[in-house]
């Protein structure tokens, strides 16, 4: 290796010695880089990407049925891939505003129904992060990183007028019916503007509270110390055993200290600290209340829904994650109408609590289903309602 005096007698030594000159990346660092490639958003979207090139088998239902319908068996053209500019992505202000900010040592806690969006708002939440610049771990107990990738893709891609006028489904990507050329363009982009994405789906002897303070550690380190964004897709999964409600117990007091910023937890005394974002399925006795917009809307003020017997309160509604409410800085509580096709459904989001007597209430939302994609309705409340109502009796 050549030292300073060879360059200097060749006239190889820049006149700034400071030129060419790498920086200085601490060991612990580089190791944590190194040990996150396997999970990162780009591992991800390259294996998408291979497999979007060979359409997988289809496996038919007797008869030959593949139980593909008429928009299914369609190709994605890579037009409706193309990315869309980050301006035009719908934000979520009053939410923002209602429930306040995502911060470091805050837990937050949303509790939604199976198949009605909340894995969804979860992929949206840590795609608006990574793309302001954080550090995001998605952590999901149920769904592989092929089809977290493909719904961040089917969550930038812009759709078109025609068959999907609604957005494209992230099914069709993932089974080999995208564009390969359109693909490409919106997994490139997807990869530059969220550098610090990872998403992790480890099989169940790896859900551990010592793997996942790991991860969260290595996130850190790996991007100067920042504290992370953690989302947890879900806590039931997550905290899984022959005693669950033990399970859950435990776990949330690991949550809770890897959220922590003081040094008194599980974590190093210099741990800066995360935002931890905890899903949740709904405790039975709680169904009603969240079956549609508007039960949840009146739970939310205290009414009990038309025919039941329902306590109309919004306490306990996760499923055996009472503790971890008890520990969270944010509870909502999430729920879309149901729908049978890929059209627009209306959403509603309610605060169940907010520590420090911070705002309480409810978001109108609207889910869009064929790309899982969360928008807010541009008005609130029962003016929104009004004008929507009136607007889709004139088309």
């Amino acid at each position: 290796m050549k030292d300073e005096n060879d360059r200097l007698r060749e006239g190889t030594l820049p006149v700034n010695p400071l030129a060419d000159t790498a920086p200085f990346i601490p060991k612990s660092a580089r190791d944590a880089s190194e040990s996150l490639k396997r999970w990162s958003v780009k591992t991800a979207g390259d294996r998408l990407l291979k497999g979007g090139e060979k359409r997988p088998p289809m496996f038919s239902w007797p008869g030959g049925h593949t139980g593909e319908g008429e928009a299914g068996g369609m190709r994605i053209p890579g037009s409706s891939l193309t990315p869309m500019d980050s301006g035009s992505m719908e934000g979520w202000p009053y939410l923002a505003r209602t429930g306040g900010p995502l911060t470091a040592d805050r837990v937050v806690v949303m509790v939604g129904h199976t198949n009605r969006g909340k894995s969804a708002w979860a992929v949206q939440l840590a795609e608006s992060a990574a793309r302001e610049g954080q550090p995001v771990l998605y952590m999901s107990c149920e769904m592989g990183t092929l089809e977290l990738a493909a719904r961040l893709v089917a969550l930038r891609a812009k759709g078109d007028s025609g068959t999907f006028q609604h957005g494209v489904p992230h099914r069709g990507i993932k089974n080999g019916r995208a564009d390969l050329e359109g693909l490409r363009v919106a997994l490139d982009s997807l990869v530059a503007d969220c550098p610090a994405l990872y998403l992790w789906a480890p099989p169940r002897n790896e859900r551990t509270a010592d793997k996942l303070q790991q991860m969260a550690a290595d996130i850190s380190s790996a991007h100067d110390d920042r504290p992370p964004l953690i989302i947890v897709d879900y806590l039931q999964r997550l905290a899984d055993g022959p005693d669950r409600r033990q399970a859950v117990l435990d776990m949330s007091g690991v949550l809770r200290d890897i959220a922590r910023d003081d040094g008194c937890g599980i974590m190093a005394k210099e741990w800066p600290g995360a935002c931890v974002v905890v899903l949740s399925t709904v405790a039975r006795n709680k169904y009603e209340l969240v079956k549609s917009t508007e039960n949840l809307e009146k739970a939310a003020k205290g009414i009990a829904p038309k025919n039941s017997s329902v306590e109309p309160s919004l306490e306990g509604v996760g499923k055996e994650s009472g503790e971890i409410e008890s520990d969270a800085d944010l509870l909502i509580v999430l729920t879309s109408d149901k729908g049978e096709t890929d059209a627009p459904r209306e959403g509603l989001a309610a605060i169940a609590k907010n520590r420090g007597g911070a705002n309480s209430g409810t978001v109108c939302m609207e889910f869009l289903p064929a790309c899982g994609r969360w928008r807010e309705h541009a008005i609130q409340g029962e003016q929104g309602k009004a004008a929507r109502a009136g607007r889709e009796a004139r088309t």
